[in-house]
């Protein structure tokens, strides 16, 4: 029925729950970025760009032949994903995060306009338009981040909740609803120009904190951590969509995760805060499939590290934020393939494959993270020690 095919859609674009952005928020001591302003209408445009996005995949579904779904659905996630690889390198060499940014409004904005019977017509426009808009504005918010893991969060949380509503509008009153988005979406362009006018370059007089060889390795870690993130959540999704009536709680537990993980972690220390977020919401994904309660608890843990792994990504790539963020989306979607492929995963030793990606998950975000601490700068010195960035700048 109609609202199975949402919860297959949700299972294979969950873009909300696991994409990486990041919040305008003030600047740091010692740290100065062009031109940072606008941070409530990031909000707007990270909501309507999602719900867009959601609503045009809803919309489409009963436009492909049932044979055909996967091949849409492996590329559109290609679109959405893995291209914001390719295009976070050029906009970090051109410094235009707007530009990129304003094509992606645009092509959201098409993708609802354009007819419906021509698949791949809507499919690109969207998918291009999710990419490129992400991109662009995550670098203009990272940039103004400071690597904090606050931020992050805060600025993804929204985007659960314009997932959700976007494909349960598509499935209701498309028309309506394409138009309401549009709305806020050209009211979004039109408060582009208060957001930072494109450099990106974080300009500080600290050190890098590391040698190349060991960013490279915490880098890679990280990605590690981000795949298999990517795949147990699919996965869970998936475990979860019999119940038709748990979307919107669901969304919310994400909304929630997000918004509060970041700031716990630059608040009590980003290990203290992750790794036992992770390893519970792995043990929860046991227990979960039957009860809402635990299901949103797990949900909410599970979205807790979110933030802080695109904080510890930029923070090895300072000059690179969009780079950062590329390499991130092409994580998640390698750790989607599986899934979208619909590959299945045996158990392993006894223990349901969940389990074993949770442990996975746990390892190489705490290794990743403890290797970070290891080189620790003053803007590092707070992974694991609970101190704030806030406490170590007083510090200074």
């Amino acid at each position: 029925n109609r609202i199975l095919l949402l919860l297959e859609l949700l299972q294979h674009r969950l873009q909300a729950l696991f994409e990486i952005a990041a919040v305008l928020v003030a600047g740091e001591q010692r740290t100065h970025v062009e031109g940072i302003d606008g941070a409530v209408c990031q909000h707007l445009g990270h909501f309507a760009v999602d719900a867009s996005s959601s609503l045009v995949l809803a919309t489409l579904v009963a436009w492909m032949l049932p044979e055909r779904r996967v091949f849409w659905f492996l590329v559109y996630n290609a679109l959405a994903f893995a291209l914001q690889f390719a295009i976070g390198p050029v906009t970090d060499r051109l410094q235009g995060p707007r530009a990129t940014l304003s094509a992606g409004l645009a092509l959201a904005a098409a993708a609802l306009l354009v007819p419906r019977h021509a698949v791949w017509l809507p499919l690109f426009l969207t998918g291009l338009g999710n990419a490129m808009f992400h991109v662009g504005a995550g670098t203009l918010a990272m940039c103004a981040t400071r690597w904090r893991a606050g931020g992050p969060g805060l600025f993804i949380a929204p985007g659960a909740v314009g997932l959700a509503l976007g494909g349960w509008l598509g499935l209701r009153a498309p028309q309506e609803a394409a138009w309401a988005i549009l709305a806020g979406l050209a009211l979004f362009a039109c408060l582009v120009p208060l957001l930072p006018r494109g450099a990106t370059v974080v300009r500080t007089d600290e050190p890098e904190p590391a040698p190349s060889t060991h960013v490279a390795a915490v880098v890679a870690l990280l990605l590690v951590s981000i795949a298999v993130r990517s795949l147990l959540g699919l996965r869970v999704a998936g475990q979860f969509r019999t119940h038709a009536d748990w979307v919107v709680p669901l969304a919310v537990a994400a909304f929630a995760g997000k918004a509060m993980g970041g700031i716990l972690g630059d608040l009590l220390g980003w290990i203290r805060v992750s790794v036992p977020a992770l390893a519970l919401s792995t043990g929860l994904l046991i227990v979960a499939e039957q009860n809402l309660l635990l299901a949103g608890l797990c949900v909410v843990l599970f979205q807790v590290v979110t933030g802080i792994t695109l904080a510890a990504l930029f923070r090895l790539l300072p000059s690179r934020p969009a780079t950062s963020f590329g390499l991130s989306c092409l994580a998640l979607f390698a750790g989607a393939l599986p899934v979208l492929l619909r590959v299945e995963l045996p158990p392993l030793g006894g223990l349901p494959i969940h389990a074993w990606l949770g442990v996975v998950s746990v390892a190489t975000v705490w290794t990743a993270l403890s290797l970070l601490e290891s080189k620790a700068t003053p803007a590092t010195a707070f992974l694991g020690s609970g101190g704030s960035p806030a406490a170590m700048d007083a510090r200074r």
